[in-house]
């Protein structure tokens, strides 16, 4: 693993000062020197006897070697030269001057900005993005892992527990540090079949938590351990109470709170400690987030206010003009490469007055502004105050240019993308509207949206969204089938699910991505900020990018899986493109129940919610029996106080899919529930417990009273839902 010759030959290469930088329990960091370059390293030094004490192996040390060879990145620690001797293994690592980044969040404590916050955690989530992007799952995020290069910047270290996971499987062993775990690592194996990358995300935002109290953990309690009922429900208190006592708003948490940050800050954090990791924020679409990205202008003006500084302070004390980097080739102006360049800005009236010049910084930018000299041109007089004047005006003009560019850019971009809508939208009228023989004159994308749609096939991977709530915001599903009758889809999780609630899988390979064709809706961001009246736009799936999981639309590229949703297909047009899948015992039921009369329509046109709720009710009246409890029913758990769907029912034992993971409980302990949404439809068999009786009754369901939120049984009207469960 390492170079022959252990000691000797790192000592022949690197000067190891008697300098220790930090003391683990097999091991010791040293500070050294590289004798030819100078370059400051760190020397980690592994004693061989002390690691099978704490279990660790060799192959544990090779691995955590090959992965930070495999990962060369400006936010993560890199990994110069390996030693080894009989005695020790040696890590020659990139030096952090700034130390531990968890011992630099609790100094800072509450006075930890926003913007820095931000800037930290882009650095974090690019770092992550690069692991998760090479197949290596981190599986010990924390703030301590992060070391700290000058004052700002991460990197990512101490890869011992990283792991190489190929896509598509998962990892089933438990480690980590547990307050950082995530609850799928927790509740395994019984309520968890594995885990994968997003536990990586979710660790990362619990770092954010951490980050914006100053070390304070969500979910920990006052004794200093993990506790499971919070960390499971992953609700964040973002209260600032300190702010709260200081201001006098409120006494012993009474009274008006304050929230700390912004609501863009909360709701980044709130997508990273999310308890489903289907719905967790992935490290791709974390980087694209707009309130990531808005720490970096303070960090760049923060940057080139510590460069420049020497110059201006030295020119402050008398000790000499400021020395520019770089010269022209006339050797009187400083060259515009010589200086950062940014969206960094130098603050005005910031008190810094160079030599020989008689105002300040506000009165140079404002009236004196004119008088400047300008760029490219050499400063009036050669005199060395006007050569830092003329450095601060070009600045100011050429970041001046560059915002005014960029604003123009996204103009022209805004103009291009809705002219484009616009004359998709024609093209799709024009086909529609067309006689059969223009119809092959049109591209092959609107041929395809006008005249062959395309169904999910049975076996394609999706999501599905049971509800508007974001407690259960999306399901991992499997298409099971089309049903031609009332244009639904089967899933495992879910029968006759409306194509609406229907959106496409993350974490996949281009092979499992739905099909080129498929016909989709998008909701468009920019039209909801635009606040259009219907953001959702017709659009036909063109192909699937594997590196950041999204779709190429024919309205737009790069289109984020989760502002994708089925189209509803009408049944005709269904029928010519695929044949239903519907089952022969379904069709009667359904087809009998689409010929009656409710409040003068037909119930094929009712809302979705009605033909969601008879689905079940139409197959027992079929079967004629009785209809139980099973796959595609919502139960109520009152131990956890949550609604989840029931999976499969065997042996009186019902398993549930409750955030992501599969929890086995026995049907005593679950209840009706209260919502018309998921209430069990008429026919189904159930267990009522009767008060006069003093036991369970079997029972049967008549209807659902949606005022009382009750149900009538054929042994009670207006039951409590309480005392409601499967048989």
């Amino acid at each position: 693993m390492g170079q022959v010759g252990g000691r000797e030959k790192l000592d022949e290469i690197y000067f190891v000062q008697k300098v220790k930088l930090g003391q683990g329990s097999f091991g010791t960091v040293w500070r050294a020197k590289h004798r030819k370059s100078g370059m400051t390293v760190a020397v980690k030094q592994m004693d061989k006897a002390s690691m099978p004490k704490r279990g660790v192996k060799r192959q544990d040390i090779e691995r955590e070697v090959s992965m930070m060879k495999a990962c060369s990145h400006e936010y993560i620690t890199k990994l110069y030269d390996t030693f080894e001797d009989q005695a020790s293994i040696y890590l020659a690592l990139e030096y952090c001057d700034g130390g531990d980044f968890g011992d630099k969040v609790r100094e800072l404590g509450p006075v930890i900005k926003e913007e820095d916050t931000a800037e930290w955690m882009r650095q974090m989530c690019e770092a992550l993005n690069h692991l998760h992007s090479k197949g290596i799952c981190h599986r010990d995020i924390k703030p301590d892992n992060f070391m700290v290069l000058g004052d700002s910047t991460l990197k990512l270290s101490d890869f011992g527990l990283a792991v190489h996971l190929p896509a598509g499987s998962i990892l089933t062993d438990k480690c980590g540090t547990p307050a950082f775990m995530a609850p799928e690592q927790h509740m395994m194996p019984v309520h968890s079949r594995g885990y994968g990358f997003p536990v990586d995300m979710w660790a990362a935002g619990v770092s954010m938590y951490m980050i914006i109290f100053g070390g304070k953990h969500p979910f920990l309690n006052r004794r200093n351990e993990l506790d499971q009922r919070l960390m499971l429900e992953g609700k964040l208190d973002f209260t600032d109470t300190s702010s709260v006592a200081a201001q006098g708003l409120g006494l012993f948490g009474l009274g008006e709170t304050i929230q700390k940050f912004s609501e863009p800050a909360r709701s980044f954090c709130k997508q990273l400690v999310q308890v489903n990791p289907a719905a967790r924020l992935s490290a791709g679409n974390a980087i694209r987030v707009a309130w990531l990205h808005s720490g970096r202008r303070v960090a760049e003006q923060k940057r080139k206010l510590a460069e420049g500084s020497p110059s201006d302070a030295e020119a402050v004390a008398g000790r000499g003009d400021p020395q520019p980097r770089a010269r022209s080739a006339r050797g009187d102006t400083p060259s515009p490469m010589a200086y950062p360049q940014g969206d960094g800005r130098t603050p005005k009236g910031d008190g810094r007055t160079p030599k020989g010049a008689g105002k300040g910084p506000s009165d140079r930018f404002g009236i004196e502004a004119p008088k400047a000299p300008q760029p490219g041109l050499p400063p009036k007089g050669g005199a060395p105050a006007g050569q830092s004047e003329s450095v601060l005006i070009r600045r100011e003009l050429e970041e001046l240019k560059q915002s005014k560019a960029e604003l123009e850019a996204q103009l022209v971009e805004v103009k291009k993308q809705n002219k484009d809508f616009r004359t998709q939208r024609t093209k799709e009228v024009a086909v529609q509207e067309a006689p059969p023989e223009a119809v092959h004159r049109e591209s092959p994308t609107t041929l395809m949206a006008a005249t062959a749609p395309r169904l999910l096939p049975e076996g394609v991977k999706c999501r599905y969204e049971p509800t508007s709530s974001t407690q259960y915001p999306f399901l991992p599903a499997v298409i099971q089938g089309f049903n031609d009758l009332d244009c639904t889809y089967n899933l495992d999780v879910r029968p006759h699910a409306q194509p609406s609630r229907i959106a496409p899988a993350k974490e996949i390979t281009a092979e499992q991505a739905w099909p080129r064709g498929t016909l989709v809706n998008y909701f468009s961001q920019q039209r909801e900020q635009q606040g259009a009246g219907q953001s959702s736009m017709p659009a036909v799936v063109k192909s699937f990018n594997e590196m950041d999981q999204t779709y190429n639309l024919d309205i737009r590229d790069h289109a984020d899986c989760d502002r994708i949703r089925v189209r509803v297909i009408p049944r005709e047009v269904a029928e010519a493109a695929d044949p239903g899948l519907t089952s022969a015992m379904m069709r009667p039921a359904l087809e009998k129940r689409c010929t009656k009369q409710l409040n003068g329509q037909e119930v094929g046109k009712l809302p979705e919610e009605v033909l969601e709720t008879d689905a079940a009710a139409a197959d027992a009246e079929v079967l004629g029996r009785p209809q139980r409890i099973g796959q595609g029913y919502w139960c109520h758990v009152p131990e956890h106080d949550l609604f989840a769907p029931v999976v499969a029912v065997r042996g009186g034992i019902a398993e549930l899919d409750i955030s992501g993971s599969m929890t086995e409980l026995k049907l005593e302990a679950l209840r009706a529930p209260k919502q018309e949404r998921w209430a069990w439809p008429k026919g189904t068999e159930v267990m009522y417990h009767s008060g006069s009786l003093g036991k369970w009754i079997i029972a049967h369901v008549e209807g659902y009273n949606r005022t009382s939120s009750t149900y009538n049984l054929d042994v009670r009207q207006e039951a409590d839902p309480e005392k409601v469960r499967p048989r």
